[in-house]
């Protein structure tokens, strides 16, 4: 193909350092292409026959400056160069916000612009025609007026890799319905309660990542659930506003995969969940009493109810080997001990009782005291193990805190009970065996005390079965690559396959509408597809879960073993590979790059279990709280109350019920998720990280 381009033709060119930098053709024929940079315009370099060439138009200067697209959808040439052109061009100026399409992308400025949020910007942007502008306001109304004048359920999706900005975007989101679904513009109960739901998730849910320091360790899916209002009632909220309005009446919140892992251990730079050290610095700010009076930091006019919080258990942060895994302590530019106000009166708000928020705190600080419970071999048996002599105060605290008898908790610790048919045998366990006790059951109280703070909310606010109408906002884990990828990765990864695929299905249809209006003929399967991605991941007899769900039943079933059934059964698949210098490891080719992952602990975190001598002290508590947090837990119910046998029971009887593991609930929350999704109109918002040092007015192009 010959390469004949006019002399003073502009195009972009590919550069190590910048990826792309302008240039100009000085001349072109069939053998080559020599062009020079705007950079250095005396330089010439030469391009091959066969390198792309891209071209580009030339920068149009208004009186506001440099003129930049809001619609990438309108560049004149449409490819790499030009949008990342146009995004950068965008973020020079705070334009953070850039439709492409239907689909709003949203670049993480990592500071405050000023007037971008304001009140009376989002109110203005409460109206029944959609704006062209593009701002999370404008698509949190497109899915408002989807419930008004369309009466159809609407979603917006909010996705994209840890620290691009997912959590504080949600929040926006909720802002403006909140406010657009309040009652003549005033914000009542309901939309109090459901805007104070995310400091309090954050604060049992958030951590400090390497890549964010307010990264959300879950996933979340919020229903805000919306009654069909009036004309009268529409004007009122926005003078001059026509059509259909609805009112927000209800919500429910609901989560996805808490990495407990975290809570006995961080990587160096990370920290633990937020509430941890923001109770242990109000703690340590008080002198000779463990009584905190509420509030000292934030005005009491602002707070609910002035009152006294029980801090027993905590202290400074730097007394607790679970917050001493990294040297990080502190967040930038945030004070604990305001942030531990902020979450007392986020509880006050959504309805959680002085006596629930004790007994929360209880639970927190004996997880931190069990950490500080180390274990060492009795001298007359070194496969034995009991509490270290100088760790007494540790365990004697954790046990206070739970309402269990010290002896009972380092005895259920320190030994397993197999049950026989005609007895029950306690034999004692190594210290390796305890210590792994000790932190299953710190994970379990953590992740417990986090379902319960979630299901209190949801109580307060309250879930109306009887209204149909609803616009979820999903806030979900971006797709993740890590030198060290485990089991979290593959469900998180799983997640965004399935995302993706959905996303894939939209566009679809999109394209498919487009070229019907144009009667342009097209061939669909041109069009990307992962099926076989998702496949691979939960396919019922091969895929990887469902080989994770097999080894975790079979006796001695092992990590390795888990990782040679993988290998035999996908070996050659086009998703999937080996590594042969690394006989615990395998490859996911994912829609958006490979993935290694290492099966160590594979199993242990997919059963996610506690020794039954464990639930059985921890269901016996005399704290009625922690008693009824394992008794109403489904993993640990039947064990706690197994059912009774019946001789009568029939041909069925003895039938062996399906086995909790991760893995399984939550492909079958997922699964739950996107059935819900795919009966809504879906509004996408991709967030990106402009560099990976959370830096201001920093644009990394590669």
């Amino acid at each position: 193909m010959e390469n004949h381009y006019a002399q003073g033709t502009l195009i972009w060119i590919k550069h190590e350092e910048e990826v792309w930098v302008q240039a100009e053709i000085v001349t072109s024929n069939d053998k080559e292409i020599i062009v020079k940079t705007n950079d250095d315009p005396d330089a010439r370099i030469v391009l091959g026959p066969n390198e792309p060439v891209f071209l580009r138009t030339s920068d149009v200067f208004t009186a506001e400056g440099l003129s930049v697209l809001d619609d990438l959808t309108q560049l004149t040439h449409l490819h790499e160069p030009a949008v990342l052109s146009s995004l950068q061009n965008r973020f020079d100026i705070d334009k953070i916000y850039t439709f492409t399409g239907p689909i709003l992308i949203a670049l993480n400025p990592f500071k405050s612009i000023r007037g971008l949020y304001d009140e009376d910007v989002l109110r203005g942007f409460i109206t029944t025609k959609p704006s062209p502008k593009p701002h999370v306001f404008n698509t949190s109304n497109c899915s408002y007026r989807g419930i008004c004048d369309r009466q159809k359920s609407q979603t917006v999706l909010i996705s994209g890799e840890s620290g691009a900005g997912k959590t504080e975007t949600t929040k926006h989101v909720m802002k403006f319905l909140a406010l657009a679904g309040s009652e003549d513009g005033e914000v009542t109960n309901v939309e109090k309660q459901v805007l104070e739901s995310n400091p309090l998730l954050e604060a049992f849910g958030n951590a400090r990542t390497l890549r964010n320091d307010n990264s959300s360790r879950f996933g979340k899916f919020i229903e805000l659930q919306f009654k069909s209002g009036d004309k009268k009632a529409a004007a009122a909220v926005q003078p001059g506003l026509s059509g259909n309005s609805s009112r927000l009446c209800g919500a429910r919140i609901r989560t996805y995969l808490l990495e407990k892992v975290r809570v006995c251990d961080q990587q160096e730079g990370e920290r633990n969940y937020h509430i941890f050290y923001e109770a242990c610095a109000a703690a340590a700010s008080l002198s000779g009493t463990s009584t905190y009076d509420y509030p000292k930091m934030l005005n009491p006019a602002s707070v609910k109810e002035a009152r006294s919080v029980d801090l027993t258990g905590f202290q400074d942060c730097g007394n607790f080997a679970f917050l001493t895994r990294s040297t990080c302590r502190t967040l930038k530019d945030v004070d604990d001990i305001t942030m531990f106000e902020v979450r007392i009166n986020a509880m006050q708000t959504i309805g959680i009782s002085p006596d629930e928020i004790t007994h929360i705190l209880q639970v927190v600080a004996a997880v931190l005291h069990l950490g500080n419970t180390k274990f060492d071999a009795p001298p007359n048996n070194s496969e034995g193990s009991m509490v270290m002599q100088e760790c007494s105060s540790s365990i004697d605290l954790a046990a206070t805190l739970t309402g269990v008898a010290r002896k009972d908790l380092e005895a259920a610790l320190c030994n397993q009970t197999r049950v026989t048919r005609t007895e029950r045998i306690r034999s004692p366990v190594n210290v390796r065996t305890a210590a792994d006790n000790r932190d299953a059951l710190a994970r379990a109280l953590y992740g417990m005390i986090f379902d319960f703070v979630v299901q209190i909310a949801n109580t307060s606010i309250g879930y109306l079965n009887d209204v149909k109408l609803f616009v979820g906002v999903l806030d979900i884990f971006g797709f993740e690559c890590f030198k060290m990828n485990s089991f979290e990765q593959v469900c998180i990864n799983f997640t965004n396959e399935r995302l993706q695929q959905f996303f894939n299905s939209f566009v679809f249809k999109l394209e498919e509408q487009l070229y019907e209006r144009e009667g342009i003929p097209w061939d669909p399967l041109d069009f990307p597809d992962n099926q076989d991605a998702v496949d691979i991941l939960q396919a019922k007899a091969t895929g990887v879960f469902a080989i994770l769900d097999e080894e975790c039943m079979v006796p001695q079933g092992s990590d390795q073993g888990f990782c040679n059934k993988l290998i035999k059964q996908h070996k050659g698949h086009r998703r999937f590979d080996e590594i042969k210098t690394k006989p615990t490891w395998f490859v996911i080719k994912h829609f958006a790059g490979p993935v290694s992952y290492c099966t160590d602990g594979f199993l242990d975190k997919n059963k996610d279990q506690l020794s039954n001598d464990i639930i059985e002290c921890m269901g016996g508590s005399k704290n009625d709280f922690v008693a009824n947090l394992f008794k109403t837990d489904k993993k640990y119910a039947e064990i706690l109350a197994p059912p009774a046998q019946d001789a009568a029971d029939g041909p069925g009887r003895g039938a062996k019920k399906k086995k909790y593991t991760v893995s399984s609930e939550f492909k079958e929350q997922l699964s739950s998720l996107m059935d819900i999704v795919d009966l809504t109109e879906p509004h996408f918002i991709r967030c990106i990280k402009p560099n990976p040092q959370n830096e201001p007015d920093r644009y990394d192009r590669k």
